[in-house]
């Protein structure tokens, strides 16, 4: 299933994963407990789906530790938005057409005709498979990134947008930190202390849904 992964409580994770006591831990990639405020409940929203204008965002990690995540963002029939992690995996040597093929998959369920990436960096490789394939990239150059880590940060603020509490994205968003670019900022996978590929695709899913997504979108055939 797509939709697999754990959930559990910051505070746990913090814990047990990235050895953080809760009383003394860290920003990490948003204001404290701004991530925390926006999650959901794992027993009442386990089944909830993005319904409105999915964007579908795909970030990789490559060297010895090796990530892939998929991501998907968009509105949901309970009036706020979502960022849902699809796939999430990470070993030593990730197959890149696999990647494409379960983001192919995914794209076809979903009905959206393209894939959102960060054109830079450990992406390039993979754009072009994505390429080779006939999938239609929209490519994120640093100004875009700038304003995606600026949206994403300021919906969650002001709690627009809700996520699930899956591990893979909120292992990343503790783990992070942020540099400055420009008169905004970056999250830095060099600086974050772990695998943050989750939280680099939610921040260009959701730019991607903002941005404007599919008009024929049909609910209906959105379910995986």
């Amino acid at each position: 299933s797509v939709h697999s992964f754990p959930t559990r409580r910051s505070s746990d994770l913090r814990t047990e994963v990235l050895c953080q006591w809760v009383d003394s831990v860290r920003e990490g990639a948003f204001p404290a407990g701004v991530w925390e405020a926006n999650a959901l409940d794992s027993e009442a929203f386990a089944d909830l789906r993005v319904t409105v204008s999915p964007a579908v965002a795909v970030d990789v990690r490559t060297g010895l530790n090796q990530s892939a995540a998929i991501v998907v963002a968009g509105g949901t029939a309970d009036g706020f938005d979502l960022i849902d992690v699809a796939r999430y995996e990470s070993g030593r040597e990730l197959s890149v057409d696999a990647v494409v093929a379960e983001t192919v998959g995914i794209l076809e369920r979903l009905r959206v005709s393209s894939v959102a990436m960060d054109k830079y960096g450990d992406n390039a490789h993979v754009i072009l498979a994505f390429e080779a394939a006939g999938v239609e990239v929209r490519r994120l150059d640093t100004a875009d990134m700038r304003a995606a880590t600026g949206a994403l940060t300021d919906a969650l603020i002001n709690g627009r947008l809700k996520h699930k509490g899956q591990e893979p994205l909120t292992v990343a968003v503790l783990g992070a930190e942020k540099r400055s670019s420009g008169e905004g900022f970056l999250f830095s996978q060099a600086r974050s202390s772990t695998d943050i590929t989750a939280l680099r695709a939610a921040n260009v899913a959701y730019w991607a849904y903002r941005s404007g997504g599919p008009a024929d979108y049909d609910v209906l055939d959105s379910f995986f």
